[in-house]
């Protein structure tokens, strides 16, 4: 069954699509939502992910699948529902205090020689991001640095949802080309 048609029986409430869907994109949830925990410095440990994968359900079904009937077709559903699972791995992690042992030990001092290389590739990509143009740069400090979700970012940009997914692949790409033209 296709996407569409899938998402059309979800919402009209047919526990088979329901199904379908569950069994078609929970992996693909699993591994986002630890591609995310480690991207946000979290450990991916299996209750963190099952945490992620069962928000994103509910809010697939909370209030009459309100989210699901919002989706617009601007992308691929599985590039929507990353955003739906980095939305929940965000709020997950911001909602959560920090236990003690969570904190990783001091980083033990490294010799001068890899400091100054460290600092030579963080100057290297800061250039690059700054000879970004003004959407690109902003759209990708906005999602890796700040962590924004993309229906934020595109309501800040006054640009659609699907543009930012657009425009954030588009810039990883040339930014890698950036870098590599650098030597990195």
């Amino acid at each position: 069954m296709d996407e569409r048609t899938l998402i059309e029986r979800c919402i009209s409430g047919d526990g088979e699509a329901w199904r379908e869907l569950l069994e078609t994109y929970d992996p693909a949830l699993r591994t986002l939502a630890r591609v995310v925990l480690r991207s946000l410095n979290r450990p991916a440990d299996e209750s963190e992910v099952e945490e992620i994968r069962s928000g994103v359900l509910e809010m697939l079904l909370a209030d009459d699948s309100r989210v699901l009937r919002s989706f617009r077709w601007q992308c691929s559903l599985e590039t929507w529902l990353r955003v739906l699972v980095r939305t929940v791995a965000v709020r997950s992690v911001r909602r959560k205090k920090i236990d003690p042992r969570d904190v990783p030990p001091p980083a033990p001092v490294e010799p001068p020689i890899e400091r100054m290389l460290s600092q030579e590739r963080a100057r290297a990509v800061r250039e690059a991001l700054e000879a970004l143009p003004d959407r690109e740069r902003r759209v990708l400090s906005m999602f890796f640095i700040e962590g924004r979700p993309y229906q934020e970012i595109a309501v800040t940009l006054k640009l659609p949802m699907g543009t930012i997914a657009t425009v954030l692949a588009r810039t990883r790409e040339k930014l890698k080309d950036l870098l590599k033209s650098r030597g990195l």
